[in-house]
């Protein structure tokens, strides 16, 4: 597996070699199956984690004001680059004193219990990424991967399996 710059489009091309013999009705179905499956756990999991994520916005709005989400350039199914979503976690670049311990302590909370990650279910959502999938990469991530994985052939995923 090769990985190729990005064409007119963007897009990332990687060969990744035969096609399993799948019959196109039956990968259809598959596809539609885990698109459900998607929807409605990503749904499911977003009002699970509203009282939380509400306290985690909260808290990042209190600590200095700034935007509460972040995102990052990765590269998605088929080479297809996406902005993926995560709750911000370095809110006390530009502070000082009591305000920056208190935003340093959050983000070292947020950084150790993954909760930064559950924005992901945006793109879940959007149908950017699936729930189970490898976690998403970057572009120089993807420089160094073994030429036998089939990252670029999946939809990145919440649960970072690989």
């Amino acid at each position: 597996m090769r990985l190729k710059g990005p064409d007119k489009g963007g897009l990332y091309h990687m060969s990744i070699g035969e096609h399993r013999g799948i019959s196109r009705d039956s990968e259809a179905a598959w596809k539609a199956l885990v698109r459900g499956f998607d929807i409605i756990a990503s749904l499911s999991l977003i009002l699970f984690i509203l009282p939380l994520a509400t306290v985690i916005v909260g808290l990042l709005v209190l600590a200095d004001g700034g935007p509460v989400f972040e995102t990052r350039p990765v590269i998605g199914k088929n080479g297809r680059v996406f902005q993926c979503v995560r709750f911000r976690s370095n809110p006390w670049r530009d502070m000082a004193g009591a305000q920056a311990t208190i935003a340093a302590l959050l983000s070292e909370f947020i950084e150790r219990s993954s909760l930064g990650e559950l924005a992901q279910l945006i793109n879940v959502l959007h149908g950017d990424m699936s729930i189970i999938g490898p976690r998403p990469l970057s572009e120089q991530e993807v420089r160094y991967l073994d030429n036998s994985l089939r990252y670029p052939h999946v939809k990145p995923g919440l649960t970072g399996c690989l």
